[in-house]
This record gives structure tokens, sequence and C-alpha cells, in this order.
């Protein structure tokens, strides 16, 4: 799935794609994540596949 160009979870268009190291979250390896500064949530493009 591509990246929204919104927020999943709130819907604001003012976020960040950014690439996540392995010490900052529980999958393996690298993740690219939605950062939105509207709800301050931050989702995993793999949660998008879901």
């Amino acid at each position: 799935m591509p990246l929204p160009a919104a927020c999943p979870r709130c819907g604001d268009t003012d976020i960040d794609v950014v690439t996540v190291p392995p010490t900052d979250h529980t999958y393996e390896g690298w993740e690219t994540a939605i950062e939105c500064d509207n709800c301050d949530e931050r989702v995993f493009a793999r949660e998008l596949d879901r």
C-alpha cells in the first residue's frame, strides 16, 4: 500500500514520513512511519496494510 497523503488516524495533512531505527520500535529492522503533527501519532507503514 502506498503511503497516504494524510494521517490515517485523524485525517490531518500535516504529516512527516520518517525512517525509524530498530531501537525505537518493536519491529525488526528499519521501518518507515508517518508522524502526525496534529494528533502526535506515529503510524508504521506495515500497520497500513492491516
